[in-house]
């Protein structure tokens, strides 16, 4: 089996003979199961220590995750994670000055540190990695540890956006939509929030179904709008359920039903309480179920309860898994 060009069995020789590239690509192998190798996690990290001790960049940062994880080990270790992560990070490996500003934003394994967190996010954004761009843009636009700057905010953002980063997709929509760092734009707004809705983000999924459920900056599509509230419903947003409620109530782009309707309104009201809800969404569906049982029968109510009971959410939102 060859991995990279390379047979398995000559880069585990070069990787005997002390050679830190091997080394790496061996550990990459084994902890992935990868060119015929039976997976094995602590053997994975052995070759990573040999490789990263010996100042290769991305083997110091796969040992790194591998302390973060707990991966061949007994528990996680923050505090080692942290130290393979600044050896990779002042080696330049851009990951590697991602996660080491991670973890003195939240000061886990290392004393919290928002300065030291900016400086090592700002070397991997400027190196391309789009979290890191991603966190460079929330400095600027809260302006605590760096100097406040929206266009730069934006500018952050926008190089992100462009890797497809959904986080940074959302942030520059927001920015066209409310002119903050830029000039407010909707088309570019729905441009942005569809590439993040794409992705599943629940969010970015209701915001577009508001576009085009108002025609704004998208001709309107009230068929376009119930399938992205039904998107972002189905992964639990108060808001999104209350409009797909809506738009069941008065068969706006699907059929008309009352029984669904109040099916999503009661579940607007019951997932939009309490910390981190949408009072806002809960007191709009509460206004149209009350209207609308007025025409229900009680075996029609009952229907909409019993649905509403046996709902569940779906996470459709893609993950990336980033080292």
């Amino acid at each position: 089996m060859r991995v990279r060009g390379q047979n398995v069995a000559e880069i585990r020789v070069l990787a005997e003979k002390g050679d830190a590239a091997a080394q790496h690509l061996l550990g990459v192998c084994l902890e992935h199961g990868d060119g015929g190798l039976v997976k094995n996690e602590a053997e994975a990290v052995a070759w990573y220590q040999k490789a990263a001790e010996q100042g290769h960049a991305q083997a110091a940062t796969a040992l790194g995750a591998a302390y973060r994880m707990g991966l061949g080990m007994p528990a996680r270790d923050h505090a080692a994670a942290a130290k393979w992560y600044r050896k990779g990070a002042e080696l330049g490996d851009a990951a590697a000055q991602t996660y080491l500003a991670k973890y003195c934003l939240m000061g886990l394994g290392v004393p919290l540190d928002d300065a030291e967190a900016a400086r090592w996010f700002a070397k991997a954004a400027e190196q391309g990695d789009a979290e890191a761009q991603y966190y460079m843009g929330g400095l600027c636009g809260k302006g605590a540890v760096v100097p406040k700057d929206d266009a730069a905010a934006a500018g952050w953002f926008r190089k992100a956006a462009e890797q497809g980063h959904a986080m940074s997709q959302m942030a520059l929509a927001a920015s066209y939509e409310k002119s903050v760092g830029v000039t407010k734009d909707d088309a570019e707004a729905v441009k942005w929030y569809r590439q993040a809705a794409e992705q599943g983000e629940r969010l970015a999924q209701y915001k577009l179904g508001m576009y085009c459920f108002k025609g704004e900056g998208v001709t309107r599509d009230f068929a376009e709008a119930a399938r992205w509230f039904a998107k972002a419903a189905d992964q639990g947003s108060p808001a999104a359920q209350c409009y797909l409620g809506i738009c069941t109530a008065f068969g706006f782009g699907v059929e008309k039903s009352a029984v669904e309707a109040v099916k999503w309104f009661m579940l607007t009201e019951k997932l939009g309480v309490g910390r981190g809800g949408d009072p806002a969404a809960v007191a709009e569906a509460a206004r149209h179920r009350v209207q609308l049982e007025k025409s229900m029968t009680p075996e029609q109510i009952a229907e909409a309860q019993k649905l509403a009971g046996e709902w569940k959410v779906t996470v459709t939102r893609v993950f990336r898994v980033k080292r």
